[in-house]
């Protein structure tokens, strides 16, 4: 199968094609003699396919919003609604050619951390490694930079209905940074006897200890504290997942200590791998929203500080008319732009789709 079909490799180790569990392609070990491994594989990666999962993208981009400075108060009345299309891009990757790949990057492909020498431009990166290395590594930060600087373009041309759709995307991104896995090629501890690691830390811990995300405050950011808006989203992008990078060992070091628990007392192992990571998740959590929340109010502020409409969710989303209209989408790999159609939430590139068929785009 070609790196189209899927982000998925059962193989285990290192790849020299670079195939991978989950992230490459969907290829099976040589070493058939570890059906169960390949099992437990095969579940992680179709269970893992939501990034932080579904509860803390929707947690992120909701606070995001509540959080927005002030001055930018009139933006929170749609809190819930991009809330709730946090997972947007997960559903596009059925649909839309690579977009699996603008969801992470392995840093420690390109480097050692703290990553210095990774160039941060996209061009020089691949004029050193190649395009097709480049994007099976991920291109997260500047899917970011993209999504930034798509926003800022449609609040300054009124387009809120579009603007609201790409906020929710831009949310979804810029919490995929926060996730150490998504800043890896150890993403899911394959190659440190860990495999799993991603889903049992990202999904079922989390989920099993949601009710201890919280936010320190419930205080709108200071615009004033915010500074001014970043020249190189990318190079802000870097950061988020520099940050999150250094807290992998640590996570694979709380799964191989508490491994004795998994199969005896499995709440007793969730039980001691929050105990070990819940402080510095709980905090990439939040930083996740705190991080977003100055990108809304920065992309507001490039666009002019525009009056911010009051829109009818039933307008942004109708289900029943299923309601399309159209967006452009940026190939940061070739530099291409394409006008995409999309329908609650999804974009279909191909327009033999059923569902594409039985609802034929209706552009407001």
């Amino acid at each position: 199968m070609n790196e189209k079909q899927g982000r998925f490799s059962l193989n285990q180790g290192q790849p020299a094609n670079g195939g991978r569990l989950c992230k490459g392609r969907f290829s099976f070990p040589r070493d058939m003699r570890r059906p169960l491994l390949i099992l437990i594989s095969i579940f992680t990666c179709f269970s893992a396919v939501f990034g932080w999962g579904r509860t803390v993208h929707y947690y992120v981009n909701y606070e995001a919003v509540k959080a927005v400075p002030e001055e930018m108060a009139d933006f929170r009345q749609y809190a819930a609604w991009i809330a709730s299309h946090a997972s947007d891009p997960d559903k596009w990757k059925s649909y839309l050619d690579d977009e699996r790949f603008r969801h992470y990057m392995d840093l420690d492909r390109y480097g050692e951390y703290p990553f210095k020498d990774v160039p941060r431009g996209l061009d020089t990166l691949i004029k050193k490694y190649g395009r097709k290395i480049v994007r099976e590594n991920g291109i997260l930060p500047w899917t970011i930079k993209n999504k930034y600087n798509r926003l800022i373009a449609l609040m300054k041309a009124g387009e809120w209905k579009k603007a609201l759709h790409v906020a929710a995307a831009l949310g979804h991104y810029v919490g995929d940074a926060h996730q150490p896995f998504h800043s890896t090629d150890n993403f899911n501890g394959q190659n440190t006897d860990n495999v799993g690691i991603h889903f049992r830390y990202e999904s079922n811990m989390v989920m099993k200890y949601e009710k201890e995300i919280k936010r320190d405050s419930n205080q709108p950011l200071s615009a004033k504290a915010a500074g001014s808006a970043p020249k190189q989203p990318e190079e802000i992008a870097f950061n988020y997942l520099i940050e999150s990078y250094k807290y992998v060992e640590n996570i694979i070091a709380a799964d191989s200590k508490n491994k004795k628990y998994q199969e005896s007392d499995e709440n007793k192992y969730y039980e001691m791998l929050w105990k070990d990571t819940g402080l510095f998740t709980v905090g990439l959590i939040n930083k996740a929203a705190d991080n977003l929340a100055y990108s809304y109010y920065f992309a507001w502020a490039e666009a002019g500080k525009p009056k911010i409409p009051s829109i009818d969710p039933a307008e942004l989303t109708n289900v029943k008319n299923r309601r399309m209209w159209q967006e452009i989408f940026y190939d940061e790999i070739s530099g291409t732009t394409a006008a995409m159609e999309i329908y609650d939430g999804i974009e279909f590139q191909d327009h033999s789709h059923p569902d594409y068929i039985a609802h034929p785009p209706v552009i407001p």
